[in-house]
């Protein structure tokens, strides 16, 4: 985990995706659920992926953001509220709101 990101696969996301979404690879392996569910799971992961707050800086890093903040938010957070413009009445998964045991809240939604 850094700053509140949860890598999974090379990739950062909210840290409160859903187990069964961040185990889908584990789940896969293990034989515990079938292509078809995994696929699925793929599917929804992608909308708790941190989103690219900028380009990169001179050193190629790139600052990222809460799925649940910005023009497009993909996700709805107990955290944040909903931002001004975005489309109210689209179906989002919900964040569940899972305390950092650092600092009481995760960083990401900061």
């Amino acid at each position: 985990m850094h700053a509140g990101a949860e890598f999974i696969e090379g990739k950062a996301y909210c840290p409160g995706m859903p187990q069964t979404l961040k185990e889908a690879s584990r789940d896969l392996h293990n034989q515990r659920i079938d292509e078809e569910t995994y696929r699925d799971r793929l599917m929804h992961r992608v909308q708790f992926k941190l989103h690219p707050k900028g380009k990169p800086d001179s050193k190629g890093r790139v600052r990222m953001m809460c799925p649940a903040v910005g023009a497009s938010p993909t996700v709805t957070c107990p955290l944040r509220e909903m931002p001004e413009g975005a489309a109210a009445n689209k179906p989002r998964p919900r964040v569940a709101h899972t305390p950092c045991s650092r600092c009481g809240g995760p960083l990401v939604a900061r």
